[in-house]
C-alpha cells in the first residue's frame, strides 16, 4: 500500500507500486518505492492486478544478499561481537567460528 512508501516516492503511477509486475524504470524500481512494492524481486512478488511472471529486476539488497530468506521472514544479520568461541551461546561449537556473523549464511556446516 502507498503508506508503506517512503517519503521520495514519487511514479508516474502510483497504483503500479505492489501490483504483482515488475516496472523496471528507476520511478519505481527504487528504495523509496520499495523496490516497486515488492514486484521486482521474484522472492517478495506478491500477485495482485498480475500474476508475478517475468522480468524481474531485483536491486533489493534484502533479497540480493539473503538467498534463502522467505517472503514472510524479515531477514536479519546477527553479528555478534568476536568471533572467539568462549563468546559463542552454550551448544553453539562450530568448527569454525570466525565465520559466524561474517554476513555469509553457511548452511552446509550449521555454522
Amino acid at each position: 500500500s502507498s503508506s508503506d512508501l517512503l517519503p521520495g516516492c514519487n511514479p508516474p503511477t502510483l497504483e503500479w507500486i505492489g501490483d504483482g509486475y515488475c516496472d523496471i524504470d528507476e520511478a519505481y524500481n527504487n528504495e523509496a518505492c520499495d523496490y516497486d512494492g515488492g514486484d521486482c524481486c521474484e522472492e517478495t512478488c506478491n500477485s495482485n492486478i498480475h500474476s508475478c511472471v517475468e522480468p524481474f529486476d531485483c536491486k533489493d539488497p534484502v533479497v540480493l544478499f539473503s538467498p534463502f530468506q522467505s517472503p514472510a521472514t524479515p531477514y536479519q544479520y546477527i553479528q555478534l561481537p568476536s568471533s572467539s568461541s568462549s563468546d559463542l551461546p552454550p551448544g553453539c561449537n562450530p568448527p569454525s567460528p570466525h565465520w559466524i556473523g561474517d554476513g555469509y549464511c553457511d548452511i552446509d556446516t550449521d555454522e
